[in-house]
């Protein structure tokens, strides 16, 4: 069981470690935030099902008889569970990220794709999600009272932004709160 920080260190975690590793399928867990208290004992639940306290030559042991070697990353309320190529005795239904994008929700409104192509892991948001944050940046810039438009900010700039394509996403919303701004009349605070 590995925990992180931020998102940010997990995702990067996963597409340059992990990815790199074998591990190719991959499970999306969110642990329910009012029970917070109980978070600890569904990590030891997760770890003891998975069997992911393994050292080095146990996990190079279980790789040369073929079978499938896992392992837990959470941040927060969000947990994946990764394995590699092998068998295993886990009735789970994994997705494998190199045929099909695995969405990850971080909150009610921001979701991120994760895909692998040609080796090389690719997270950037989702396009509906995407969509939504752009909404909620026009409404804001119309609507809103320019104090609220810090609190808005900072969380947009706060977004895990791993990969080129997230960096240039997030540079485009900031763009577009500017363009809003100056079209509703509104001076719009930089960060």
């Amino acid at each position: 069981m590995r925990k992180f920080e931020s998102m940010k260190q997990l995702l990067l975690s996963v597409i340059q470690y992990y990815v790199d590793n074998g591990y190719y399928y991959v499970q999306f867990v969110q642990y329910p935030s009012n029970k917070k208290d109980k978070w600890t004992a569904i990590d030891q639940k997760l770890s003891k099902k998975f069997n992911t306290n393994l050292n080095k030559g146990q996990r190079a042991y279980k790789k040369r008889k073929k079978q499938a070697n896992a392992v837990v990353l959470r941040c927060r309320n969000i947990c994946l569970i990764m394995h590699t190529n092998g068998s295993n005795e886990w009735n789970e239904k994994f997705t494998d990220v190199r045929e099909k994008t695995l969405q990850i929700a971080f909150g009610d409104v921001v979701k991120i794709d994760l895909k692998i192509t040609n080796g090389k892991g690719h997270v950037k948001f989702n396009k509906r999600s995407y969509q939504d944050i752009k909404e909620i940046i026009k409404d804001l810039a119309r609507n809103s009272p320019t104090w609220k438009h810090l609190q808005e900010l900072k969380k947009i700039r706060h977004l895990p932004a791993v990969r080129r394509e997230m960096h240039q996403q997030k540079k485009h919303l900031f763009e577009l709160y500017r363009k809003e701004c100056k079209r509703h009349g509104k001076k719009p605070f930089m960060l």
